[in-house]
C-alpha cells in the first residue's frame, strides 16, 4: 500500500527476499509484484498468497474473502505498535473544526485513513455531515496533498506512513502543516485468501525474514492478527453513519 515510485526499488528487493523465504518452505510465488490488476480483483482471488489492504475494505466488503496474516508496525510519527493515525493537514495552522465547512480532499470513499477516519474525527467533535463542506475525491493521498497545497481544498487527512513518505519525496507536502491527528486505528493488514488462512504462521515467518534482510522503508515489524483486531473500524463505521457521512 506504500509502493511509491521513489521507494519501488526497495519494495521490489523486499519482495525478492520474501519470495526466497517462501520458496524455502515450498510456497511458489510470482517473481514480480502485480501492480496492474485492480485491487478488488486481487482481494477476491481464491489463490491470493499475500497482499495488503486498508482496514475499511477489509471490514466493509472483503471480510468474506480475506484472512488477516499480520498487522505491521511502522516507524513514523502517528504510528504505534500495530496502529496508525492520519495527519490532518492544511496550508496554515488552524483548528480543523474551523476548516470543516470548506472543501475537503479525500483519496476515496473506501479509504479509512483519507475519509472515514476524518469523518469519525468530525463526528466525535459533534460535526454532522450536513455541517461540512464539499468533499472532492482525488484518487490518492499524494494527489490530496497536492490539492491542498494548490488551494483546491482546504484540508485533507493523510495516513501517517504516507505523510512521512510525502515529507521525504513530495515537494507539495513541505508547503503544508499538520493541524491535528485522527484517532488511533489498527494498521493496514497484510492478508491472504480465506483458503490460505492456514498459512498465516509461515507467511509471518517469511515476512520477518524479509524485513531483516531487505527492510522496506519505515516497516519495522509484523505481529499476528485477526479480523477481530479490526473491530474499531467497524465501530467507526457505525459512528460515521450515525452522523450522516
Amino acid at each position: 500500500m506504500y509502493d511509491w515510485p521513489e521507494v519501488r526499488d526497495e519494495t521490489d528487493a523486499f519482495w525478492t527476499e520474501l519470495c526466497e523465504a517462501l520458496a524455502a518452505i515450498g510456497i511458489d510465488t510470482p517473481v514480480a509484484l502485480d501492480r496492474d490488476t485492480p485491487d478488488a480483483e486481487i482481494w477476491r482471488s481464491p489463490g491470493l498468497i499475500l497482499s495488503q489492504t486498508c482496514g475499511w475494505p477489509l471490514t466493509h466488503g472483503f471480510s468474506d474473502a480475506l484472512s488477516v496474516v499480520a498487522i505491521p508496525s511502522y516507524d513514523a510519527e502517528g504510528c504505534g505498535a500495530g496502529t496508525y493515525r492520519s495527519a490532518i493537514v492544511a496550508r496554515e495552522k488552524a483548528d480543523p473544526l474551523e476548516l470543516a465547512h470548506r472543501t475537503i480532499a479525500i483519496n476515496g470513499e473506501d479509504s479509512l485513513s483519507g475519509y472515514r477516519a476524518l469523518a469519525g474525527w468530525f463526528a466525535g467533535h459533534g460535526v454532522h455531515a450536513s455541517d461540512v463542506g464539499d468533499w472532492i475525491e482525488t484518487g490518492s493521498h499524494r494527489t490530496s496533498i497536492r490539492a491542498v497545497a494548490a488551494g483546491r481544498a482546504a484540508i485533507a487527512s493523510i495516513d501517517c506512513v504516507t505523510w512521512r513518505l510525502a515529507l521525504d519525496h513530495e515537494p507539495a507536502a513541505r508547503e503544508l502543516t499538520v493541524i491535528g491527528w485522527t484517532d488511533e486505528m489498527p494498521a493496514l493488514p497484510l492478508v491472504t485468501a480465506k483458503a490460505n488462512a492456514g498459512l498465516a504462521d509461515v507467511l509471518r515467518a517469511a515476512l520477518d525474514m524479509a524485513i531483516a534482510k531487505a527492510p522496506q522503508p519505515l516497516l519495522q515489524s509484523v505481529q499476528a492478527g485477526s479480523i477481530e483486531d479490526y473491530q474499531p473500524v467497524i465501530a467507526l463505521g457505525e459512528t460515521v453513519r450515525a452522523a450522516g457521512y
